[in-house]
């Protein structure tokens, strides 16, 4: 008999970016029967690692398996398929706080090897993985993100208008969507829109995704009177038209697993302007202006060449599309906006892999003993008290 699904389903508990975009478009289309497991409070940091090491693994029946989307898992679920996204807490300590990049770099190698499968986003991805990792090919599956059709699309010229006014936005503008996270490059993209001297010329810089207190000082002199303008949270409805409305669409990440926001912009007809990050490049080939990342200038002139360039035609439009729904599929439940073949082939094992739940009394001594060792690896990393001192409901 095929074993149900069960979604570690912490993610819903989080702010919407790319991973729990992944998750959530994932999840509602998969074709065999699952269940999500979610804390009933909203467990952020330590208590939500305790909650998923400790609490979910009691939730999971032995004819389920249990599919981790957003990177992490509970090590002592054997039966598990867990997404990667990417490495960088491993690859990149220092974009991160010491006590988040301690904990990834002891989870991330000890549940990609518990697991019964690995997905990852991207070919790049799993090159990645398999170096840093060392893992057996055969166990990671690329799976690629994909963008809903019938959401992301080129937004009426109505919808683009009413999106504007709502945003106070009269000028032409660029669009940037992302977060303060320093992988997403928010200095290089502000330091290059002044160099561009495009706000001279009228053009705005439109922010999405990073709240305005969260700009420091040193950049505030330069956004101040440079026509940047800081939208903080967008919902997920004024999107398409903030992509088509758009001049062109900046992607200037540092480091990705994958790049969604790209294809969500090629969706929505969107000239796209992106870092020459190999995962970029895998997946939009020659359809973007690309630039080094670390290049501000290198970045302006792309700006400056698109400001003069002439409005995307039907037909460049056209093919933007048709770069977006190579990453959409096919299924006869006309789930059709998700993943490609690797993904009906993981969905499809996700339903009917079977595996020995049965472990021998040294193996279990092992789990247990990983188990115990994790609980206190917790508390030593986050510098908080020991996990039984935590009062937050084990059922929530």
């Amino acid at each position: 008999m095929a074993s149900k699904i069960v979604i570690n389903a912490r993610y819903m508990k989080r702010p919407v970016t790319g991973v729990e975009r992944f998750a959530v478009e994932v999840t509602r289309r998969l074709p065999v029967e699952s269940r999500n497991e979610a804390p009933s409070a909203d467990l952020s940091g330590l208590s939500g690692h305790v909650w998923e090491q400790l609490f979910l693994p009691r939730r999971i029946h032995h004819d389920e398996i249990l599919w981790s989307p957003a990177n992490t898992g509970p090590l002592q679920v054997s039966k598990q398929v867990v997404t990667i996204h990417d490495i960088s807490p491993i690859e990149h300590p220092e974009w991160f706080r010491g006590p988040f990049h301690n904990w990834y770099r002891y989870l991330i190698p000890r549940l990609a090897a518990a697991s019964t499968r690995v997905t990852t986003d991207s070919s790049y991805s799993k090159d990645r993985i398999l170096e840093v990792l060392n893992l057996p090919e055969e166990k990671i599956v690329v799976v690629p993100g994909g963008v809903d059709s019938d959401f992301f699309k080129p937004a009426s010229p109505e919808d683009i208008e009413a999106t504007c006014i709502r945003y106070g936005l009269q000028n032409p503008y660029f669009f940037s969507i992302g977060t303060r996270d320093p992988r997403k490059n928010l200095d290089t993209l502000i330091e290059a829109w002044g160099i561009s001297g495009l706000s001279d010329r009228d053009y705005d810089l439109v922010l999405a995704g990073i709240p305005e207190n969260s700009i420091h000082a040193s950049e505030k002199s330069r956004v101040d009177g440079s026509r940047v303008k800081i939208l903080g949270y967008v919902p997920d409805v004024y999107l398409p038209s903030l992509y088509s409305g758009s001049v062109a669409f900046i992607y200037a990440s540092l480091y990705e697993g994958f790049g969604l926001p790209v294809l969500e912009a090629f969706a929505c007809g969107a000239r796209v302007i992106a870092s020459d990050l190999p995962p970029i490049v895998e997946i939009a080939g020659d359809l973007n202006s690309y630039f080094n990342p670390y290049d501000a200038k290198e970045l302006s002139e792309l700006l400056v060449a698109a400001a003069d360039r002439k409005k995307l035609t039907r037909a460049e439009i056209k093919k933007l599309r048709r770069k977006a729904d190579e990453y959409l599929r096919t299924h006869p439940e006309k789930l059709d906006e998700i993943g490609t073949k690797d993904a009906r082939e993981l969905i499809h094992e996700l339903g009917t892999y079977q595996i020995e739940l049965e472990l021998q009394n040294e193996e279990l001594h092992n789990a247990q003993q990983e188990l115990e060792e994790s609980r206190q690896r917790l508390a030593d990393l986050y510098d908080f008290a020991p996990v039984g001192y935590f009062t937050f409901d084990p059922k929530g």
